[in-house]
């Protein structure tokens, strides 16, 4: 594992490790022995019947997320695992200190997840991070200041902007795994002029290895290259300040 730059203040809001499986084994008794394990990193439970990714053979798109779905969290709230009888995630909200720490979290927890399920067919695995990067305004030049990543309009089309939204996808191994980028200008909210979303996902979709945690540290490779590539001086300046 690569450490990378660590900012000073990361525009990271969440970054989620998951897989989508399915098993014979499960029952009501599943989440409970999860618990039993894993409830000293993570004492508090709760329920969630929310949205999520499903991830497609060709793509992703946002649906409602499976039935069920039980939550476990450490005590600041900022470290969460999802189980359901087809969903498996750790997420990680702000403060994120590294993929170090983050690493070692879903470690724990994906050793805890195949012990209690230790017969389950994996079908996808991703890894995606969402970033919320402030800009001065929701102008198509602004955005060039602050990424490597934006549209080019017709001759015909000003670029008194608005709003963006752009999802690209390209594949990293034909029909096996995908990697996909997306930027989306979003309304002022408190501590944010213009806001806009960058998620990055790595998705494998196909040929599952069997050394998932490898994987994964690999997917963060790419993503942090990606992230590093898509960005200007001047937003890497900003997240030192």
């Amino acid at each position: 594992m690569e450490p990378g730059k660590q900012f000073k203040n990361p525009p990271l809001i969440e970054v989620v490790f998951e897989i989508i499986y399915n098993t014979k084994n499960w029952g009501p008794i599943v989440p409970m022995l999860f618990y039993e394990k894993i409830k000293d990193l993570l004492p508090v439970v709760g329920q969630n019947t929310g949205f999520g990714f499903e991830l497609s053979k060709q793509s992703f798109k946002l649906q409602g997320g499976p039935d069920n779905i039980t939550q476990f969290k450490n005590k600041d709230n900022d470290t969460i695992v999802q189980l359901s009888n087809r969903l498996f995630t750790v997420n990680k909200l702000p403060i994120y200190t590294g993929w170090e720490s983050y690493f070692d979290i879903i470690q724990q927890a994906y050793n805890v997840f195949r012990e209690v399920l230790p017969e389950v067919n994996i079908e996808k695995i991703g890894l995606k991070t969402i970033n919320k990067i402030d800009i001065e305004k929701h102008h198509l030049d602004e955005v060039k200041k602050y990424f490597n990543y934006y549209p080019t309009l017709p001759k015909n089309v000003g670029e008194n902007t608005s709003s963006i939204e752009m999802v690209v996808e390209t594949p990293i191994q034909e029909n096996e795994e995908i990697l996909a980028l997306r930027l989306q200008t979003i309304k002022k909210e408190p501590g944010y002029e213009a806001p806009v979303l960058f998620q990055y996902y790595v998705l494998r979709i196909a040929n599952i290895p069997e050394d998932i945690l490898e994987w994964a540290s690999k997917a963060h490779g790419l993503i942090r290259n990606t992230f590093d590539k898509s960005l200007t001086s001047l937003s890497k300046e900003k997240f030192d300040e």
